[in-house]
C-alpha cells in the first residue's frame, strides 16, 4: 500500500468519525519535507482537531502514540502542549488497515502555522516558549524530541505537535540521556530565529 492510499484510507476514517473541513498538513510543505506519519487537521463536534496516525508500516507504531499519550497527559495544561483527547483504534470503527494504520491519536487542533510553511521562529516570545518546553521535559525526566520543521508550530499557539519518540531517563544511559537533551537544544536552535533585532 502506497502512501497515497493510506492517505485516502485515513480521510475516509476521519470522515467515518464525523470529521469535516479535513485538510491533510502531511502535504504540500514550503520547506522540501516528507512526513513520517499521516497528519490531518479537521472539525468534529465544531472543535479544530489534530489527527495524527501512527506510522505507517513499522512495528512500533502502537509505542510511538502510547509515549506521546503518556507525555501529552502529563503535560496538560502547559504552554505549547497540544490538548489530549484519545487513542483509537480503527477496528472500533469496522475498519482494517493491517499494520500500515494501526491507531490514531486525536489532538486539539493547534491555530498557528507549521514551521514547514513559514521557515523559521523569529518571535522571541514563541521562542521562549519552545525553549521552555524542551526545558519542562528535561526536568521531567525525556529526551530525545523529533524536532524538525513538520512538528514545530508557530503563530498565535506555539507548540511542539511530536512527542512519541522521547525516551525516558530510565530507559537509556546516563550518557544517552545527555546527549539526546544537547540534541534537542541544538535541533530548536536551527529553527529559532535570534539573529533579527527586536
Amino acid at each position: 500500500m502506497n502512501e497515497l492510499e493510506i492517505d485516502k484510507r485515513c480521510q475516509r476514517l476521519l470522515k467515518k468519525m464525523s470529521y469535516d473541513e479535513i485538510e491533510n498538513l502531511s502535504l504540500n510543505w514550503k520547506v522540501p519535507y516528507v512526513s513520517s506519519c499521516p497528519v490531518f487537521a479537521g472539525k468534529k463536534d465544531g472543535e479544530k482537531r489534530i489527527a495524527k496516525f501512527a506510522r505507517t508500516g513499522e512495528d512500533w507504531s502502537n509505542d510511538h502514540l502510547l509515549r506521546e499519550k503518556e507525555v501529552l497527559k502529563e503535560f496538560q495544561g502547559c504552554l505549547g502542549i497540544p490538548k489530549f483527547y484519545e487513542l483509537v483504534h480503527p477496528a472500533k470503527y469496522g475498519v482494517y488497515y493491517s499494520r500500515a494504520v494501526s491507531a490514531l491519536l486525536l489532538r486539539e487542533f493547534l491555530e498557528g502555522k507549521l514551521i514547514s510553511r513559514e521557515g523559521e521562529i523569529t518571535d522571541n516570545n514563541h521562542a521562549k516558549i519552545m525553549s521552555q518546553i524542551i526545558i519542562d521535559l528535561h526536568k521531567a525526566g525525556y529526551a530525545g524530541l523529533d524536532i524538525k520543521p513538520g512538528n514545530v508550530v508557530s503563530g498565535n499557539s506555539p507548540g511542539i505537535i511530536d512527542f512519541g519518540s522521547l525516551k525516558r531517563r530510565d530507559e537509556v544511559t546516563p550518557e544517552e540521556f545527555a546527549r539526546l537533551a544537547i540534541n534537542d537544544a541544538c535541533s530548536m536552535e536551527r529553527f529559532i530565529g535570534y539573529t533579527r533585532a527586536k
